[in-house]
């Protein structure tokens, strides 16, 4: 079966992306982007903990 209901046909982000971006920038640019990811998944981590923790 091809259906989506089968966890090996779901959907997945890759572990990298690609940008264009002006040299002087990607620095920073990647170093902002890092941090916000970061700052994101242990937000998502902190919810899941408190549902747990009910």
């Amino acid at each position: 079966s091809t259906s989506d209901a089968n966890p090996l046909f779901a959907a997945a982000l890759p572990n990298v992306f690609v940008a264009i971006v002006p040299e002087a920038a990607a620095e920073k640019l990647a170093r902002h982007v890092s941090e916000r990811v970061c700052a994101w998944v242990k937000e998502q981590g902190g919810s899941v903990l408190k549902r747990l923790l009910k």
